[in-house]
This record gives C-alpha cells, structure tokens and sequence, in this order.
C-alpha cells in the first residue's frame, strides 16, 4: 500500500496498465502523466518514486535473467504466498 503523502516532491504511482495476457507494461502517475516499464524501474532504482522500495538482489535477479515480464505476479506471490 502506498503512503498518501508525497514526500520529498517524488512522483506516485497511481495505476498499472496490463497487456493483454495481464503483464504490466507501464504505469499511470499521479501528475496524469504515464511511465513504461523500464523508465519506472530506473526511475524507482534511483529513489524518485514514491512508496516504491527495491530489493538490490530482487532487481538484479530479475534484470539479469531478463524476467521483466510477470514481475509484479512475482512480487505478490513472494509477499503473499502462490495462488
């Protein structure tokens, strides 16, 4: 869950957009304005988004072995178990 302030002028996320098998290719911001993938990952890396922590092992684990696609069932299924 994201925090309702904005701290330090960071830019939030407000929504995810889906393709069409249910991976998120970007991200809705709250300013309207919209970020791919990529441009949220490095955006998030470098601390500018907020409510968004990073695991430097997590992220070098996906980015590594090209696992961008899914990362977000991931991260459910490590905080809440598979469904």
């Amino acid at each position: 869950m994201m925090p309702d302030t904005n701290p330090k002028g960071k830019r939030k996320i407000v929504s995810a957009k889906r393709n069409k098998g249910g991976e998120i290719i970007g991200f809705q911001l709250e300013d309207h304005g919209f970020m791919d993938y990529q441009g949220a990952l490095s955006e998030a890396k470098a601390g500018k988004l907020a409510g968004i922590n990073l695991y430097p092992s997590f992220v070098k684990d996906v980015i590594s072995q090209g696992k961008q696609n899914g990362l977000l069932k991931r991260l459910r299924n490590l905080l809440f178990g598979s469904k």
